[in-house]
């Protein structure tokens, strides 16, 4: 097991931990197993927004009697009507949600609290706007409910937009060679503004929590992968962990059988984790960069040949 040190704390996190977005689909029974496990094997960050509100309880009752060693991620600006994820900003909701989740999680406090699903101008007008979901975000961590703030985006532009604000300590970003590279001149290249991002987040001591490791699944296999190879679990964590800044990947987990996969990266060969082949690689085919939990494409389709 490995971990990591959380920016401006002591705490450490496991390098991997849970993903909701996907656990809901598993048999009710089979939820709590799951992150028994995990927990039981040593992971101890989990990220609680999912596409569906009934993971919460699960949650809550698998932290009993180990909720200081879990490193809970929370978002705001997210509402469950009937029991579904949907962004809203209203202050009123995002406290009312707050005072909800926190109490079926059955704990006082959020480690790290994250606006979630921030990346157009226009959204962060809204949350930035005074006395909105920002400075409510900055009194919680103020009376010690949120211990470390941050956004959960898809586009570097935006995540740099809020570090200018100098009250990021952690970034959920989407790291993967799907989203990394890009095309110039016919060659597969890192993407510059990506790259500058990383860098300013370790310059500046702000964490990023990895999502869609796996590229929405598309890397996973053959057929959908751009690049024309499946890449396995293993040599995904290892690439997501190898970039600047992560912390810790938290892959969506659906069934106790991947939870156990996901597990086993510790115990994994050097050969399982190289994934050097990369470099030899050319990209093709089309792919977004969307919310999994409401399918919006927040980039613009790239084009890959």
């Amino acid at each position: 097991m490995e971990y990591r040190n959380l920016p401006n704390d002591e705490k450490k996190a496991s390098t991997i931990g849970f993903g909701t977005s996907k656990m809901y689909t598993a048999p009710d029974s089979e939820i709590e197993e799951m992150l028994n496990y995990g927990f039981d094997h040593g992971l101890n960050i989990i990220d609680t927004v999912g596409s569906n509100d009934k993971l919460l309880a699960p949650i809550g009752r698998a932290m009993e009697g180990r909720r200081e060693k879990i490193i809970i991620q929370t978002h705001f600006g997210v509402v469950y009507p009937g029991v579904i994820y949907e962004r809203n900003r209203n202050v009123d909701l995002a406290k009312a949600e707050t005072e909800r989740q926190l109490k079926i999680l059955g704990t006082d406090y959020s480690n790290i609290g994250l606006v979630s699903n921030l990346d157009e101008d226009d959204d962060y007008e809204k949350v930035m706007a005074p006395g909105g979901l920002w400075d409510y975000m900055l009194e919680l961590k103020k009376q010690g409910v949120v211990h470390h703030l941050g956004l959960s985006s898809h586009k570097a532009e935006m995540c740099n937009k809020m570090l200018d604000t100098g009250d990021v300590d952690m970034i959920m970003f989407s790291e993967n060679p799907i989203y990394d590279f890009s095309l110039d001149s016919g060659e597969m290249m890192f993407d510059e503004q990506r790259a500058r991002l990383y860098r300013r987040c370790v310059k500046e001591n702000v964490g990023i929590t990895v999502m869609k490791p796996f590229g929405g699944g598309k890397l996973l296999n053959k057929a959908t992968s751009p690049f024309g190879k499946a890449f396995t679990t293993y040599q995904c964590f290892k690439y997501a962990l190898d970039r600047p800044a992560v912390v810790a990947c938290l892959p969506g987990v659906s069934s106790l059988e991947f939870m156990k996969n996901v597990v086993s990266y510790y115990e994994a060969s050097d050969e399982e984790l190289d994934y050097s082949f990369l470099g030899k690689m050319h990209m093709s085919g089309i792919t977004n960069d969307n919310c999994i939990y409401c399918g919006t494409a927040s980039l613009a389709a790239q084009t890959l040949i």
